[in-house]
């Protein structure tokens, strides 16, 4: 039986949603993660794309087949891992010289090399491509980050001052920190006090204790690499066969990927959650709510992920969504309970002040550079409850319904938000590996999801 014959809710359309990832990651390099009127192109393409991806019209489960989608997918990786050489990896002068990039260079032709084995060679010769491919990341992170050992960025200075007060006792989220730009536009007026940044560590505790052991070993960004090569890992081995670590290859190669990197953005966390979240619910449903309930302490924005979690992965599991908030509690409320004012002023309200980004790669910055009104942020929550509701009615009761629903809300409502960064995506592109990896390419292989056994 074929793709195009699974009941429509055990169905997504991977192949939708890997061009997706595709065109998302394409977006994202345009302009690093800025407004573009190419980027705005290819980023309204990436949510037409996803929305078909959860949505899964039926003409286009010939393209879900295992041997089409590995075409599709190694079409993907040759643009993606072509696009590396394009534009460096990092923004750091050193990138600029390119005796510098040789070495990042011949790691991208390696990583070609080890997608190819993956998609033509045999199973013997795959068990061995992946673990490579996965330590080949890992080096290139590291060889990143040598290259560029301080960013000039609030997020690497505010992460250092906040980990180093954690490990004397202080508490991160009643900080100030200094204002490294020589301007105020990046923050907002009730942000700023006497020149300094009047909030603390402005994250959710989990990211701040995943940061730690990087920092322990010289650099916090260390545990953001370990964090996506993880990733990578868990998408790579959530099924048998060549299409989930091609898909891992999908997020590990996005073009923008060792940017983020660069940067320090804590966004490779929830990454990680979201991956964990996705392969524990086809291969390990105990572990089901840990993964879960980090997703939900990973980011503030996570609340968009959990209709998706209720209705597609959890339904009629209260329990497993029960101890998932437990475990989100159980990581926040410490640092709440610790000094509360400070913790909802730099973790919650602050954002309520963040200032209208006109840079940002997002529709309403766009609307602005042409002349049109800056539009409030809730835009964005109203774009992505359309995003939501589409998720809900149409998509899969699986892991890869969820995956698939979670990255569309997400792309909505950061599509139409007052910020929207190269960060921002990533996680997009996490969920969207995510769920192309757990997508059944047969009738016969949705049985291997857990949820899906259950209820058959």
């Amino acid at each position: 039986m074929s793709v195009a014959t699974l009941p429509p809710r055990t169905r997504v359309s991977a192949a939708a949603l890997a061009l997706s990832a595709v065109a998302l990651g394409h977006a994202l390099e345009v302009a690093s993660g800025h407004v573009h009127p190419s980027a705005i192109v290819w980023l309204c393409a990436a949510i037409a794309l996803a929305a078909v991806g959860v949505a899964a019209p039926a003409r286009l489960g010939f393209l879900d087949g295992e041997r089409p989608l590995v075409a599709v997918l190694s079409a993907a990786l040759a643009i993606e891992l072509g696009e590396h050489f394009w534009k460096p990896p990092g923004a750091a002068a050193p990138f600029l010289d390119p005796a510098t990039l040789r070495p990042f260079h011949l790691g991208i032709v390696a990583a070609g090399a080890l997608v190819a084995a993956i998609a033509l060679g045999p199973p013997r010769l795959r068990r061995l491509a992946v673990p490579s491919l996965l330590a080949l990341h890992a080096a290139l992170g590291v060889w990143l980050l040598r290259t560029s050992p301080s960013p000039h960025i609030d997020v690497f200075a505010i992460h250092r001052e906040s980990l180093d007060a954690l490990l004397r006792g202080a508490n991160p989220y009643a900080l100030t920190f200094r204002n490294i730009y020589s301007s105020t536009v990046m923050y907002g007026p009730e942000q700023l006090a006497g020149g300094r940044l009047n909030f603390g560590y402005c994250y959710p505790p989990l990211d701040l204790l995943v940061a730690l052991p990087g920092h322990l070993a010289g650099d916090y960004r260390l545990s953001f690499l370990a964090a996506m090569t993880l990733s990578g890992a868990l998408v790579a081995f959530s099924r048998p066969g060549r299409v989930a670590p091609l898909a891992a290859a999908l997020l590990l190669f996005t073009p923008r990927g060792f940017y983020v990197l660069e940067h320090g953005w804590t966004d490779p966390v929830a990454a990680l959650a979201l991956s964990a979240t996705v392969f524990a619910a086809l291969r390990a449903p105990r572990l089901l709510p840990l993964a879960l309930g980090a997703l939900l302490a990973s980011k503030q924005y996570s609340i968009l992920v959990v209709a998706p979690a209720a209705a597609l992965l959890l339904h009629g599991r209260w329990r497993d969504g029960l101890r998932a908030l437990l475990v989100a509690a159980a990581i926040t409320l410490p640092f709440l309970l610790w000094a509360p004012r400070a913790f909802v002023w730099s973790v919650g309200l602050l954002q309520l002040y963040s200032p209208f980004r006109p840079d940002a790669l997002s529709l309403l910055a766009f609307v602005a550079s042409i002349g049109g009104p800056r539009l409030p942020s809730v835009v964005g929550f109203a774009a992505a409850l359309p995003a939501t509701v589409l998720g809900l009615a149409r998509g899969a009761r699986t892991a890869a319904g969820f995956a698939a629903a979670s990255a569309l809300a997400l792309l909505a409502f950061f599509a139409f938000n007052k910020q929207a960064f190269c960060n921002y995506y990533f996680l997009c592109i996490a969920a969207l590996a995510a769920a192309v990896a757990a997508a059944p390419i047969a009738a016969t292989d949705g049985v291997s999801d857990p949820a899906a056994r259950r209820r058959g």
